[in-house]
């Protein structure tokens, strides 16, 4: 496997089930950060979590980094791309929304990011 092979694997794992589909980021998402009247111990813990899922998806793509086949001034652009992607997701699931494109969608949104992180001659390699 190619690191642009595994890169693509990472960011598939991201936003199928690690960033999108954790019931804790779903959580801070939608009930916790919003509202004011949520104990402080509780906001806590659950931004630590939070937290350190994102640092640890952070660390995996910086070791793509120094293989060379990242932009790495694209890696905020990136990581606000799949707060966003995730919000969306969060509130798809919480209203029960029917939502025929979901995996389109979801497709698109991987593909957007891999092109923002991914060098361009890396992302041309892997749409092939």
């Amino acid at each position: 496997m190619t690191p642009v092979e595994a890169f693509n694997m990472l960011i598939d794992y991201i936003i199928d089930g690690g960033h999108l589909e954790s019931k804790t980021r779903r959580l801070l998402n939608l009930y916790l950060l919003p509202h004011k009247d949520i104990s402080p111990k509780v906001r806590e813990l659950f931004s630590r979590i939070h937290n350190t899922a994102c640092a640890n998806e952070l660390k995996a793509i910086e070791m793509y980094n120094s293989l060379g086949i990242i932009n790495a001034d694209k890696i905020r652009e990136a990581f606000a791309d799949i707060t966003f992607v995730s919000s969306g997701h969060s509130l798809i699931k919480l209203f029960g929304v029917d939502c025929v494109d979901i995996d389109l969608a979801l497709h698109h949104a991987k593909e957007r990011i891999k092109k923002t992180l991914l060098k361009p001659e890396y992302y041309e390699e892997c749409a092939k």
